[in-house]
């Protein structure tokens, strides 16, 4: 008798153990299960910050963030020009060329702009890449010319397809935000004129409507006109929607 309850009580304690493992096994499950998608959603969080963090840059630091514009860093760090596009008081519009404009150059050419003896020439090409004021693509396209900040014009050509070059450059990305303008990457380094000039933008034209008066014939005599009247005065179809005698058109 004691041998069976004490088989009985054993195989309680079994299938006890084995219900509490099981509770067990969910419990971490669920867990798991929580912790991963708690990881998932902290990624989706940091892409958004990452994100977030490279539109709120000034334009230096955005053409420094992407490692096509690396010659063009490095160029307007020797120019001195880095503080300047750095400014949150002013908005530049930067004409950026890629590594690979800046491939196209005569290896010669290149290494005369970074010798430091060409200073005032590097500085010079660097400002005509750059024009004041925030210019999206669109707004671009329709200016005609634009003025960089070496005081020459930039030709702005628009083709019946609607492509656009800028000083001969196709622009390869448009619209490229930050915080003090906005960046576009060329794929050339734009050609700087000889000569200084001042650009003259296309800008909309307004015309104000010219005032309708009566036409007259000869003898100073009325004939018809907009004013629905003929020579004699009688009423003409006209956009009152009426005809001769007055009476209504169907």
């Amino acid at each position: 008798m004691k041998k069976v309850m004490f088989m009985a009580a054993t195989s309680a304690v079994m299938v006890l153990a084995s219900c509490g493992g099981g509770a067990d096994k969910e419990a971490a499950r669920k867990k798991a299960e929580a912790d991963s998608l708690a990881k998932v959603e902290q990624a989706r969080q940091d892409s958004i910050n990452a994100a977030m963090q490279v539109q709120t840059v000034d334009v230096y630091a955005t053409a420094k963030a992407n490692p096509d514009f690396s010659t063009l860093v490095a160029l307007l760090d020797q120019a001195g020009l880095a503080t300047t596009l750095q400014d949150a008081s002013v908005n530049y519009t930067v004409f950026a060329p890629t590594n690979a404009a800046f491939d196209k150059l005569d290896a010669k050419v290149l290494a005369d702009l970074k010798d430091p003896k060409n200073a005032e020439k590097l500085k010079d090409l660097l400002q005509f890449h750059v024009v004041r004021g925030k210019l999206l693509a669109a707004d671009v396209a329709v200016s005609g010319e634009l003025q960089g900040l070496d005081e020459k014009v930039i030709v702005v050509k628009q083709s019946e397809a609607g492509t656009v070059t800028v000083a001969g450059a196709n622009v390869v990305t448009a619209d490229i935000d930050a915080t003090n303008g906005i960046v576009h990457a060329v794929d050339a380094v734009l050609t700087v004129p000889a000569k200084k000039s001042a650009a003259k933008t296309k800008k909309p034209t307004t015309t104000k409507p010219e005032e309708t008066k009566p036409a007259t014939g000869p003898g100073g005599k009325a004939t018809e006109s907009n004013t629905g009247q003929n020579a004699g005065g009688k009423a003409t179809e006209s956009n009152t929607g009426q005809k001769v005698g007055g009476k209504a058109k169907n």
